[in-house]
């Protein structure tokens, strides 16, 4: 069976610093939010991408809600699929049902939230969206590989 292309096993212990560095971002931005209006003083000139003319332009913008849902899914994406120190073929079917499991939870889960989930919230479901899926990957894979090791 042909292997798998993982991240070498060290870049989980990466992807778990970028992924708590991205927590505590969003712990710090909670506490920048007043009455729900975004602060004034982070703003940086950044490209924006519209969907009307002029389609690219520069503009000022609040990055670090941005950089919170890049931190989250890279951080994610590193822990998820970098090689375990001893990664068999066994580990690997264990991933491969774990993502099976992953995928079909989270997409239940998102026909559940289209359902129930109305108005701009919806927007909220579908960036929750992107990173449910590395999450139950992750709790299903974890909870299968210490079954494994409790019995070997």
């Amino acid at each position: 069976m042909k292997k798998l292309p993982l991240f070498p096993n060290k870049c989980r212990k990466y992807g778990i610093i970028i992924f708590f560095a991205g927590l505590i971002l969003l712990i710090l931005n909670h506490g920048f939010w007043v009455d729900g209006n975004l602060p004034t003083g982070f703003r940086i000139p950044l490209i924006g991408i519209w969907y009307s003319y002029p389609y690219i332009s520069i503009v000022n913008e609040y990055p670090i809600p941005h950089l919170i849902g890049i931190f989250g899914i890279l951080g994610l994406v590193l822990i998820a699929f970098s090689k375990e120190k001893i990664e068999d073929e066994f580990i690997e079917r264990i991933r491969l049902n774990s993502i099976i499991w992953a995928i079909y939870i989270n997409y239940l889960l998102l026909v559940a939230g289209l359902i129930f989930v109305w108005g701009l919230a919806i927007w909220d479901l579908l960036a929750y969206n992107t990173i449910t899926i590395l999450i139950i990957f992750l709790i299903r894979f974890r909870i299968l590989l210490t079954k494994l090791r409790r019995l070997r």
